[in-house]
């Protein structure tokens, strides 16, 4: 039913989000790596790709995401997951 939140663990809702977007040259960015900013040199596409499963229980809504992002062109890849919550008014 994609009109309504579940409330059954077994029948979770799940979500998905899949995007390519594009950095313009210029941008600032944080540079894990090194802890520092690097400035983009040229435009950077990514490939961005989210998945979300979750419940309803108690007025919040909670579950998990796994989200990656590809930089098209390198072999960089930045990979999260873990849990999320929204508390409903």
């Amino acid at each position: 039913n994609d009109s309504a939140l579940s409330t059954d663990p077994n029948h979770p809702n799940i979500f998905t989000y899949n995007r390519t977007i594009t950095l313009p040259q210029g941008s600032e960015l944080p540079d894990i790596l090194h802890w520092s900013t690097v400035v983009l040199p040229t435009n950077v596409s990514v490939e961005i790709t989210v998945l979300a499963k979750g419940i309803l229980s108690d007025r919040q809504f909670s579950g998990r995401y796994e989200s990656r992002m590809c930089y098209v062109g390198t072999s960089f890849v930045v990979e999260m997951d873990g849990t999320f919550e929204i508390h409903l008014a």
